[in-house]
């Protein structure tokens, strides 16, 4: 058996078995994770070792810390079940999670495969930001647009990429933007006023952070190498202490000075750079929203997550104050999590447009829902290019990443394209026979809730389990294009159908009343 380049799929376990093993493996995380705290919650600054970290612990995706505990549960149910089992894994695995493996399990033989770039973006790229803060505390360049007692909200440097949605025109207060990394400047065509936090340092500021990064480092040594988690801790170098510190008094700093009345942030739970602004928020009395950043808040994305040291704000690592997430399926997994349910709204991101956009009528057609990734997003047109069907497609690329010049031709070479509605609301449609196909993404539910038919396609991606409970309720998944075709060559009254029944099963899992007018009041915007 092998693992070659994180390629989940050469192990061939059933989807039950590897998404049970997955939420094993989070529990088991954050059960190190909260006794970590417990045990060193005391050291000064400790909310840079677990909540406000260089390098994200509890991530959205199969990445990092959160794939090394999957692993970890992959190898010991296949020794338990098969002990004589030979396993031998070639990957781009850290060196430190290497020999981890290699001293627990002698039986199994790991090469590492490292990547030397991601190595030097590890340990150099701090240094891009604090070379910038330095620049500006030399200049002594305070901020001095930004005025005071606005709302402030997380944007992407192109804002009309942000994900708001409806819900920013709704705020009647004045805004201020500022970027979600906590760095940068939003593209200047927009009318509302943005925010650099790194402006705000001066030269003592670099000089003090500089010395409690130190001093973090040192106290790394009283940190036991026992777990993975606490591993993974222990890879934190000076800068990366220092950079994080540095954005937090650069935050701290903006916020006392301008008084912000409210502070919103398109993210999930455990974000670092939004666990930042939120504590100084929490410290300095000012309202902090999650705004969900997509559908679907699930039981195995960590981001979603909560520990007892979240909901209780050890070492004043506040979350939120409240939280507007996108369907009733997100309420119930925070309420479920700790987080009391008054705090929470359900905000239908296209509710406030049914009514005012005139619809334009799609067809008899197949809506492709791309991803953010170059490779998976050719994987899909890969296998879409093997059907038989010359059903005609509307496509909908993910917003940060286009489709390149070879996938279009393919494309367009086989399939007759009627429409590409990216970045449009899906509201804009009135979706009629349509089959929205989807790899994983939870762009598909805002489909299903506009009309259409769910098709997932797990086996393109090995981390599509991490969808797999939302996969085994809604629509049905297909595990090649042949299955596919087939069940594209059903009857109409087939498809129709299972699009009415996708309708049905959608309403019951997330539907649920706007509450955007209670939030805003809630919030006094």
């Amino acid at each position: 058996m092998s693992l070659n380049s994180l390629s989940l799929e050469d192990l061939a376990l059933p989807t039950i078995v590897s998404h049970k093993l997955l939420l094993q493996a989070n529990l088991k995380l954050e059960k190190d994770l909260q006794a970590f705290i417990d045990l060193y919650k005391h050291l000064p600054n400790a909310h840079h070792y677990w909540a406000t970290t260089y390098r994200h612990l509890r991530s959205d995706d199969l990445e990092g810390l959160a794939l090394y505990y999957y692993v970890i549960g992959i190898i010991k149910f296949s020794l338990e079940n098969q002990p004589n089992i030979k396993i031998k894994l070639h990957c781009n695995f850290e060196n430190y999670f290497a020999k981890y493996i290699r001293s627990n399990f002698p039986q199994v033989k790991v090469s590492v495969n490292s990547n030397l770039k991601d190595k030097i973006n590890y340990n150099f790229g701090p240094f891009k930001y604090i070379l910038k803060a330095y620049k500006y505390a030399l200049k002594n360049v305070g901020d001095k647009s930004v005025l005071k007692n606005k709302v402030w909200l997380s944007m992407p440097i192109q804002p009309e990429k942000h994900r708001y949605k409806h819900l920013l025109n709704r705020i009647r207060e004045e805004k201020v933007f500022y970027t979600g990394r906590l760095e940068d400047k939003i593209n200047e065509n927009n009318e509302a006023k943005s925010i650099r936090f790194e402006k705000e340092l001066g030269c003592k500021n670099l000089l003090n952070a500089f010395k409690k990064a130190f001093q973090l480092k040192q106290n790394l040594k009283q940190i036991h190498p026992n777990t993975l988690l606490n591993l993974e801790i222990r890879q934190n170098k000076i800068q990366h202490f220092w950079v994080m510190l540095l954005k937090e008094k650069a935050v701290e700093k903006a916020i006392k000075k301008y008084k912000p009345k409210s502070i919103l942030y398109t993210t999930a739970n455990t974000y670092p750079f939004a666990r930042i602004i939120s504590r100084q928020a929490f410290l300095n009395n000012v309202p902090f929203i999650v705004v969900a950043c997509r559908p679907m808040f699930i039981n195995t994305r960590l981001e979603e997550r909560l520990i007892e040291a979240d909901v209780k704000a050890t070492n004043d690592a506040f979350v939120a104050n409240n939280f507007a997430v996108w369907d009733k399926f997100s309420k119930n997994t925070l309420v479920k999590a700790g987080v009391d349910k008054e705090k929470i709204f359900v905000v239908n991101q296209n509710k406030q447009l049914e009514n005012s956009i005139a619809k334009v009528s799609l067809k008899n057609a197949l809506l492709i829902l791309f991803s953010h990734e170059e490779e998976l997003n050719q994987r899909l047109v890969d296998e879409l290019l093997k059907l038989d069907t010359k059903t005609s497609l509307i496509i909908r690329q993910h917003p940060l990443k286009k489709l390149t010049e070879k996938q279009n031709k393919q494309l367009t070479a086989k399939f007759k394209i009627t429409q590409d509605i990216t970045s449009q609301p899906y509201s804009k449609y009135e979706f009629t026979n349509v089959l929205a196909i989807t790899i994983n993404s939870t762009a598909v539910l805002e489909a299903a809730q506009h009309g259409c038919g769910v098709i997932w396609l797990p086996h393109l991606n090995s981390r599509s389990i991490i969808f797999y409970e939302i996969m085994q309720k809604i629509g049905k998944c297909f595990e090649s294009a042949s299955e596919l075709d087939d069940f594209l060559n059903s009857s109409s009254d087939v498809l129709l159908n299972f699009i009415e029944s996708c309708q049905i099963d959608y309403k019951e899992l997330f539907e649920s009343e706007d509450e955007t007018d209670q939030l805003i009041e809630a919030l006094g915007l």
